[in-house]
């Protein structure tokens, strides 16, 4: 693995560990809510602390040369008007002379656990606005992230069921024109994140292969990869 691997390796693990342990023991930070990576050594593996019993921690952690714009979806679990199903049935039409297959209730909408695809996430479900999902994170729709900079934000388990991340450059809208999505990802099932845990969103340089890396942010490719506590 090249020296420079190593070293995002080594930032990211220490990243991922200051603010976790910070909103561990206290209220998560209003302002500015950004921390400073450490450098430890290069033989550091990335680790992702849990998080409190009865919260999930979403951490986004910026691993590459520029500055980045992150932004946070979040769903609840909860759909009274029927606006996430994603099944059509005439089992689930309320007039009996339909013509068309009915919208089908999501599964567990009424008690948290209905899970919404990727579109229905990042788009809204039915008639909802595209914003309908967007979480704040210290307030603002948006945060920039410097490099080797990261971001935490904890939420209670019944206030989370999919969770979905989306990056652009500092100079862009992760809203309007994301460089890249990731999600779903489910609270409570395989894959995803358990309650207590920490899931967290790492920005990464899909173009930062070689032994120097990149030295231009025209050269950047903005991903998101995830990563959970055990």
């Amino acid at each position: 693995m090249s020296v420079r691997r190593f070293a995002i390796l080594s930032l990211v693990g220490a990243a991922v560990v200051v603010p976790i342990l910070i909103g561990a023991s206290c209220p998560p930070p209003s302002t500015p809510g950004l921390y400073g990576l450490v450098t430890t050594n290069l033989n550091t593996a990335i680790t992702v602390p849990p998080c409190n019993p009865g919260f999930v921690c979403i951490n986004f952690t910026n691993s590459t040369i520029v500055s980045v714009k992150v932004a946070l979806y979040r769903h609840n679990g909860y759909d009274p008007s029927n606006e996430c199903g994603t099944v059509s049935l005439f089992s689930c039409c309320t007039n009996p002379n339909s013509t068309v297959a009915c919208p089908c209730p999501c599964q567990g909408a009424q008690t948290g656990e209905c899970k919404l695809g990727r579109d229905d996430l990042f788009t809204g479900c039915g008639t909802e606005p595209v914003t309908q999902n967007l979480d704040t994170i210290n307030g603002a729709t948006t945060v920039t992230l410097a490099p080797a900079q990261s971001v935490q934000k904890r939420v209670r388990c019944g206030d989370v069921k999919t969770l979905g991340a989306a990056v652009a450059l500092a100079t862009g809208d992760p809203l309007t024109a994301p460089a890249d999505q990731n999600g779903p990802v489910y609270r409570g099932e395989a894959g995803g994140v358990a309650c207590g845990g920490t899931v967290l969103f790492h920005v990464v340089d899909l173009n930062n292969t070689t032994n120097t890396g990149n030295t231009t942010s025209d050269l950047v490719t903005l991903a998101i990869e995830t990563q959970f506590s055990q």
